[in-house]
């Protein structure tokens, strides 16, 4: 019987790593596994000693994130490995797995300067890779500028993608006309392309029935902490239905 499971290892041997000046050309290169590049990296900072693990995601993915099990571990001097550590961890764009640790530790490890590190990672999730970057709505758009063009009736609509309200008028717009194939591709877009707050998003979505949308903001939100951190000030900004939902997601985490 198969195996679902998405595993591999990765292995990388570093030399010079506290007197050479080559440590950022040796964080350098990658094996590919699952559709993404990843590559070992070390950044010694006197006895403090990071490693992680990079992954380089094809940008035709915006919003993409995976969960994975990690284990760290460590060639020794006497040529068995060490575990340095074992975590799950949530990978985004900008956050990459990582641990931190005094090298002292290890010692035997760093033998002739050198260091040997190998990863067994376990995919739990993968999420947002089965929709790439949408361009454009339909053929019609803005091409020169990567506008997204839709129509309403024969209307013409014009979206920058650096303009987030035009979007939050064309759903007002398709609500009121009815137009559900409008509403499902900026909702696709909204998912996709934009860097919106994520709460305005989670008001478009409740207000519109945008359930899709909705989800994705919610499983973003994946700690109080990050919750906390998106949380303005004045909490009376948020509307009764927002508020509803943030507070449904801190009781599902407690």
């Amino acid at each position: 019987m198969m195996s679902n499971k998405k595993e591999f290892v990765i292995t990388k041997k570093f030399e010079n790593v506290f007197g050479g000046d080559d440590i950022e050309s040796q964080n350098r290169g990658g094996d590919e596994h699952f559709g993404v590049s990843w590559r070992i990296r070390i950044f010694p900072q006197g006895l403090n000693f990071c490693i992680d693990l990079d992954c380089f995601v094809d940008p035709c993915f915006i919003k993409w994130w995976m969960e994975a099990e990690i284990e760290w571990k460590l060639l020794s001097d006497s040529g068995g490995w060490k575990r340095a550590g074992k975590d799950r961890y949530k990978i985004k764009k900008n956050e990459n797995p990582r641990i931190n640790f005094d090298w002292r530790r290890h010692g035997d490890c760093f033998s002739m300067d050198s260091l040997i590190v190998e990863c067994h990672v376990e995919i739990i999730e993968m999420k947002g890779f089965d929709r790439r970057s949408l361009r454009r709505f339909d053929q019609s758009a803005a091409a020169d500028f990567s506008d997204i063009v839709i129509v309403v009736q024969s209307e013409k609509f014009y979206v920058c993608k650096h303009v987030n309200d035009t979007v939050a008028s064309i759903l007002s717009l398709a609500e009121k006309f009815e137009t559900p194939t409008v509403l499902e591709q900026c909702e696709r877009y909204l998912i996709i392309e934009t860097e919106m707050d994520k709460l305005k998003e989670l008001e478009l979505a409740i207000e519109y029935k945008l359930d899709e949308l909705k989800w994705n903001c919610l499983s973003e939100l994946d700690s109080i902490e990050e919750i906390l951190n998106v949380l303005p000030e004045d909490l009376s900004q948020l509307s009764p239905a927002v508020m509803a939902e943030i507070l449904k997601k801190i009781l599902s985490l407690m």
